[in-house]
């Protein structure tokens, strides 16, 4: 049977996609969960319309995201946290919060960008690599005592 997916599925496609599946993985599963529909030439020809739309975001949202990386890269953030006598934070830094910070410097990063293997738990510098569309871009955040 082809469906045209509704919602993106990991293994079988994207949203749009003209897919051929088994009878009873759409019966039982695709089209009673709203994921897919079965494919004619109406749903198709819709699917289609869709796709070009999406292509053209995807393609504005990649111009912005270069944009942003050029303007963020090298780019030194500085953090106040509280910490005890040793120079170890009481909250570890996380990604959401250097996402928080960047956004209120006017940056738009979502959490999601910020790539830690692990949240920061000392003062000093620190390199952190945030991931944009096509391109990786390194900055650096400093954590100061409040």
């Amino acid at each position: 049977m082809k469906v045209v997916l509704l919602k993106q599925i990991k293994g079988l496609g994207d949203v749009g996609d003209v897919k051929k599946v088994k009878n009873g993985y759409a019966d039982n599963f695709l089209l009673p969960n709203s994921l897919a529909k079965i494919a004619n030439a109406q749903t198709i020809a819709e699917a289609k319309k869709q796709n070009t739309k999406n292509a053209s975001v995807v393609k504005k949202a990649l111009v912005s995201d270069k944009k942003i990386a050029e303007k963020i890269k090298g780019l030194k953030l500085k953090i106040k946290v509280k910490t005890n006598e040793q120079g170890k934070l009481y909250a570890a830094i996380d990604s959401r919060a250097v996402a928080s910070e960047l956004q209120k410097q006017n940056f738009l990063v979502k959490e999601k960008q910020v790539l830690l293997k692990k949240p920061i738990k000392t003062t000093g510098k620190h390199k952190i690599l945030l991931k944009f569309a096509k391109k990786q871009v390194e900055i650096e955040v400093v954590l100061e005592k409040q």
